[in-house]
């Protein structure tokens, strides 16, 4: 069963959120002796910043100064790299992984 964003809020309400990437919140972590917080799909949230129009580069560079760069405390969302998308490339956009593909061309002639 997928819950919500609403309905994580309301089962842990001191969560903290990432604005914008509703559609790649996957979860709560859980972690010994801390609170539990966000869990993001780190690729995902890169999919969306080249949806909307950066290259794997920039949304990569953002990704790394602003959304996992931005300490919020203790309840700071953590992010996870899944494997399954390394190993099934095709849960990518074509348009998306065309972007990639240009950025290595570019990168590694």
């Amino acid at each position: 069963m997928t819950k919500t964003k609403e309905e994580l809020a309301e089962n842990y309400p001191d969560l903290l959120f990432c604005d914008g990437f509703d559609d790649a919140l996957i979860g709560v972590a859980h972690r010994f002796g801390m609170e539990p917080v966000a869990l993001y799909d780190r690729g995902k949230i890169i999919t969306s910043l080249m949806n909307d129009g950066m290259t794997w580069e920039e949304a990569e560079e953002y990704f790394s100064f602003n959304i996992i760069g931005g300490w919020h405390g203790e309840m700071t969302p953590v992010f996870a790299e899944l494997t399954t998308v390394k190993r099934h490339p095709w849960f990518l956009s074509q348009e998306v992984i065309a972007k990639i593909d240009d950025y290595y061309k570019e990168t590694y002639p």
